[in-house]
């Protein structure tokens, strides 16, 4: 019964998390609003922010401080512009955010990585001209 359980919990965790972008029953509205969320995060949403803090992160603590960059940068929630949603459904808000969310996240953490492994290559020269 033990192992049954077992493979009952670890399948079930499987499933959710493999399926967890995945939603079985969104309104069309819903639907609209996050591929024009994800749209807009795509044209509007820089993220140059993380790259720079990114490159700080990686020339002061290399490898370790990328990956603390690219941490923050996956928890924290981007604000969404609010004149993109102004006089909308409530389904379409909803979905216009996550996909918002989404796509934004996406480009902060991109950025951060970027950025941080830029300022880890720039630190080794730095360090390889000053030993030399």
């Amino acid at each position: 019964m033990k192992k049954f359980l077992a493979i009952f919990v670890c399948v079930s965790f499987l499933v959710s998390f493999v399926f967890k972008d995945f939603v079985f029953c969104q309104s069309d509205e819903i639907l609209r609003g996050q591929i024009d969320g994800e749209t807009t995060a795509s044209e509007y949403h820089s993220g140059g922010g993380w790259f720079a803090a990114g490159l700080g992160w990686g020339f002061l603590g290399g490898l370790l401080g990328t990956g603390i960059i690219v941490g923050i940068a996956s928890v924290t929630t981007p604000s969404v512009p609010p004149q993109f949603l102004i006089e909308k459904s409530p389904d379409y808000k909803r979905g216009f955010i996550t996909g918002y969310v989404k796509k934004s996240r996406s480009k902060n953490q991109i950025n951060a990585l970027v950025g941080g492994l830029s300022g880890t290559l720039i630190a080794v020269i730095v360090v390889m001209r000053i030993i030399r």
